[in-house]
């Protein structure tokens, strides 16, 4: 079968006739990547008589500056085209722009929530392409340096979002701190995103090796940004495949690239994702790709919702 540079072929010759969500579905055996591919329609948006926990995806990176916000809006974007229900909550605390990309200017964000003031329920606003967005606090000090303990009672208020959607999508912050960390090992799935900079290449590592000395040992898939070939992409996602494998005896999987596309930086200039201010650019493809082999991705488990989430964080901070 084809591998992602065919199918993304495949998807934009497809993508107007409506049959770009079956192009990724298909499954696929890739020497570079070595994942199946299948959408997932059991939990549809009109399906919801019955109660099935949300599942937690947490979007994270090693350094600043690689996308992930990016990557985070506009995968949410292409879920809720599968028929999601999609929130991205902006969790970058202190350095939101969630909010930004999205061009949506909520009256109320996170720090309203953590100061008592409002609930989940009262910030949640419609953003573009269906998905519901929550925003962070951009420059807030207090919210960039909770200790574990208010970031557990803060995590409770999340709740309400366990059975208003099917996906929450958790932008991060950059780096290695105590917070990323419960973040990553308490969610459902996690997405690794680096570029082909040596330094974006040495902390996406450096996350992995981080979370590894945590009791709980979470997957990741990793996302390549911005790579400038196909070549590129394949190359960097496999290079942090074998170290990982060599050094830390850890199965990362490598889930796809997007490749570096001037409709990025113009969708962000106009403060709207590329998804769909640039349906047919390559990154949006690369997008489309990345979303169906998400929903087939062999590091997927049985969603647990916030819930769940939220007491796995309580497990690993129960010494507090």
């Amino acid at each position: 079968m084809a591998d992602q540079a065919a199918e993304l072929r495949k998807m934009m010759d497809q993508r107007h006739s409506g049959d770009a969500a079956t192009a990724i579905a298909e499954k696929e055996e890739s020497g570079s990547y070595g994942l199946t591919s299948s959408v997932d329609t059991a939990t549809s948006k009109d399906n919801r008589l019955s109660y099935t926990p949300a599942e937690v995806i947490a979007v994270t990176s090693g350094k600043g500056g690689v996308g992930k916000s990016n990557v985070s809006v506009n995968l949410g974007i292409a879920l809720a085209e599968e028929g999601k229900k999609v929130a991205v909550v902006d969790m970058d605390l202190g350095l939101a722009n969630v909010n930004v990309i999205t061009d949506v200017t909520p009256p109320h964000n996170l720090l309203h929530v953590f100061e008592g003031k409002k609930e989940i329920s009262d910030i949640i606003v419609d953003g573009p392409g269906g998905i519901q967005v929550i925003a962070g606090a951009s420059g807030e000090e207090d919210l960039a340096n909770l200790s574990r303990h208010e970031c557990n009672l803060f995590l409770e208020k999340l709740e309400q979002l366990d059975k208003l959607v099917d996906v929450i999508i958790v932008d991060t912050a950059a780096g290695i701190s105590e917070i990323v960390m419960q973040f990553v090992c308490a969610s459902d799935q996690n997405l690794l995103v680096t570029t082909p900079e040596p330094t974006a290449i040495t902390d996406a590592y450096a996350v992995v090796k981080a979370a590894l000395r945590r009791e709980y040992k979470p997957g990741f898939n990793l996302v390549v940004n911005r790579a400038h070939s196909i070549k590129e992409g394949r190359e960097v996602g496999e290079k942090m495949k074998r170290v990982s494998g060599d050094f830390l005896n850890f199965p990362l999987e490598v889930l796809g690239y997007v490749l570096e596309d001037r409709a990025v930086s113009n969708a962000v200039c106009s403060r709207a994702p590329f998804y769909l201010e640039y349906p047919d650019s390559r990154a949006t493809g690369c997008i489309n790709h990345i979303a169906g082999r998400l929903l087939g991705s062999k590091q997927r488990q049985q969603p647990r919702g916030i819930k769940g989430f939220f007491s796995r964080i309580l497990n690993f901070t129960s010494d507090i």
